[in-house]
């Protein structure tokens, strides 16, 4: 005990309560401070069984954790030392309320838990048991093991993601502090000549109590009072400390995961009402969300999406981090805003710069990488069509596109007329013709009008024509996705762009649809239904022709022109849309192919930098395609295989910067296939 008599247990309880109350009343406050956000569009407390499924991986099995391997330990280590310490937390103010043995076994609330009490005054299960003693032991070298580390990264290592700041230094001495006087409290008993089984740790320790002098049960019982004051001060300072710090995320990560959003990855919430609303997008912290208030709260400034974010690797403005930093700070700083009362903007020169804003692909790095389940993406949608659709502050070549694909539907400006002609003596039929067919290809506006990739759509026309799918084009009636525009902050264009196209979808009866443009996949798939229209299949190119393959309806014969291939994953096919495998298996299925991985693949692939509407923008600084382009030829592959038209463009034009396009080619999976093939 920290003390003797009523006194003492008093004193605790007051000094606990007043602690406590402190804690709440600092965390109640922001948590109102979220709830001055805009109600949410996305559901949050659907599909349940889901979201426990995201705790069980992401909080227990700490997945996204241990995509940093140095981290990843290092954070499981402290995050499951403090759950299982959290026992030794209990008997610690336990034994400060001094609860007896004899008082276990006379009072009637507590009388049933005697049997499984030993010691003096320990709780259930604790002092006087070895498997205790031995797991709460390994969980304090575990976790100082783990501090140990966590010093050496941020004062050795140093990473550039990762800001050194005297919090951030605060916070691992508290926890390094409260870990140090838990082992202290366990080992003065020892000094003071109680038996622990199992506590080898604390046995240690405790040598160095009695080579001090605390060796007797009187010094023992002073040195444990210190100890146990000194843990108190420190464990209820930490708890006070953690809803005005950095790890608020410490309270807020599990219910932050818990409910983010289970739509479709690749989609974009939608505006509702956007008729019959005045203002649009989002640019005070009041026309947010809610959720996106707590994202930035809850952002343990980790800068794992930092690292991961290309837009930042080429030395453009923007940092995912500070995307939700500036949110996090800002709220802090205007506090409560009284309804209808005039808030900072948060699209400033002092907070997030429109600079910033239109320096982001929409690629997912940011958001796959996130251990706390922040969404970026939407936030800067959201900011985006503030900017677009109340400002007209869009850089001039988007709203160029914007306003060709408002005339004539393609980004090029091309007339629409023109979007069949690219078929013209290929024997396709059109469902204006008549043409009855089991799917629609979508041939998307890159398909139809870019020349390049109009060589892609011709290979694709053959490898189904030859494996006798069933299939007709819209031609002239196809208009575009409207992908770009969404991304672009033009909400109100997309809406009436997908409705055309569904009014078209719905008149010809089509319900199967494929695509080659990953862009138009995930529109058509994750984004339509939104507006009351869903297909029964939705394809892309790659698990269509891979399922061709697999049902014996094409052979691939003919070995590969190269024989080493490397292949670059699409954003919106791989981090969007989880396609992965299919790409890979095709080019396997080549005679003669040996892939070969670049260093940044799957879902750390790096983005060619034509994404969220930059396909369409004047890029500055280093170009994200001539970062690609250097890590894919120095593979030594001969062929860059790519599945997307915009990645065709850029990495196309990367190769050709680095002078090497003679040597290199790139090609979509259907022209390698299609060599394949024979044709």
């Amino acid at each position: 005990m920290p003390g003797s008599g009523i006194g003492f247990a008093v004193l605790e309880v007051l000094v606990f309560a007043l602690a406590s109350a402190m804690f709440a009343y600092s965390f109640w406050v922001k948590i109102m401070l979220m709830r001055q956000g805009a109600p949410e569009v996305v559901k949050r407390w659907d599909q349940i069984p889901k979201r426990f499924k995201f705790l069980f991986d992401e909080v227990g099995l700490h997945l996204k954790h241990f995509r940093d391997l140095y981290a990843g330990p290092m954070h499981f280590f402290i995050f499951y030392g403090f759950t299982f310490l959290f026992i030794s937390i209990c008997c610690f103010f336990w034994e400060g309320l001094g609860i007896t043995q004899k008082m276990w076994e006379t009072i009637p609330v507590l009388s049933y838990f005697a049997p499984f009490v030993r010691g003096e005054t320990s709780f259930p299960f604790t002092e006087g048991w070895a498997w205790y003693h031995i797991l709460m032991n390994i969980w304090f070298v575990a976790v100082l093991g783990a501090m140990a580390m966590a010093f050496y990264r941020r004062l050795i290592i140093r990473p550039e993601r990762m800001e050194l700041t005297k919090e951030a230094l605060l916070i691992l001495a508290l926890i390094t502090g409260v870990i140090v006087t838990d082992v202290m409290l366990e080992s003065t008993k020892i000094a003071g000549g109680k038996v622990l089984p199992g506590a080898f740790f604390s046995q240690l320790v405790a040598y160095v109590w009695q080579a001090v002098g605390v060796n007797t049960e009187h010094s023992g019982k002073i040195a444990y009072a210190v100890s146990w004051w000194l843990h108190a001060a420190i464990l209820l300072g930490f708890l006070n400390y953690l809803p005005i710090s950095k790890h608020m995320h410490i309270l807020l990560s599990i219910p932050n995961i818990f409910m983010q959003s289970l739509e479709p990855k690749g989609s974009i919430p939608p505006i509702p009402g956007l008729e019959e609303r005045e203002a649009w997008g989002a640019h005070t912290i009041g026309e947010l969300s809610w959720k996106a208030a707590m994202d930035g709260l809850t952002c343990q400034e980790c800068g794992r999406c930092q690292e991961q974010c290309p837009a930042y690797n080429t030395k453009k403005p923007l940092s995912p981090k500070k995307i939700h930093l500036d949110i996090k700070h800002l709220l802090v700083e205007e506090g409560f805003v009284e309804a209808g009362k005039e808030r900072k903007p948060i699209i400033s020169e002092e907070w997030t710069k429109p600079e910033e804003i239109w320096s982001c692909t929409t690629c997912r790095a940011c958001m796959t990488e996130c251990p706390v389940g922040n969404e970026h993406i939407p936030k800067i949608a959201e900011y985006r069509r503030y900017l677009t659709l109340m400002e007209g502050n869009i850089p001039p070549e988007a709203q160029l596109t914007l306003q060709n694909l408002e005339k004539n539907s393609n980004p090029w400006g091309v007339g629409f007329d023109q979007r069949g002609a690219w078929a013209e003596g290929l024997n396709i039929p059109t469902y204006a013709e008549g043409g009855q067919a089991e799917y629609l290809w979508y041939v998307g506006c890159a398909g139809a009008f870019d020349e390049r990739y109009k060589k892609v759509s011709k290979n694709l026309a053959a490898i189904l024509q030859k494996a006798g799918v069933s299939f007709a084009i819209l031609g002239v009636e196809e208009g575009c996705c409207g992908d770009s525009v969404r991304r672009l902050g033009n909400e109100y264009l997309f809406k009436v762009m997908a409705e055309a196209n569904i009014e078209t979808f719905k008149r010809y009866g089509i319900k199967k649809v494929i695509t080659a443009c990953p862009h138009g996949f995930n529109t058509l798939k994750n984004e339509y239904p939104q507006f009351g229209f869903k297909f029964d299949e939705v394809w892309h190119h790659s698990d269509f022709i891979l399922k061709l393959i697999k049902d014996g309806k094409l052979k691939l014969n003919k070995p590969a022109d190269s024989k080493v291939i490397t292949y670059h994953d699409s954003c919106y096919l791989g981090r969007h849309n989880d396609i992965y495998s299919a790409p890979r298996e095709i080019l396997s299925a080549v005679p003669g192919t040996e892939l070969k991985e670049m260093a940044r693949n799957h879902t750390r692939s790096f983005c060619c930098g034509a994404g969220g509407g930059m396909m369409w923008m004047e890029e500055h600084g280093d170009r994200m395609c001539n970062n690609r382009a250097k890590e894919a030829i120095g593979t030594g592959a001969s062929v860059i295989a790519v599945a997307c038209p915009f990645c065709m463009t850029m990495i196309e034009d990367g190769v050709k910067n680095e002078g090497k396009e003679e040597a290199v080619k790139t090609l979509d999976l259907t022209e390698i296939v299609a060599r394949s093939l024979g044709e």
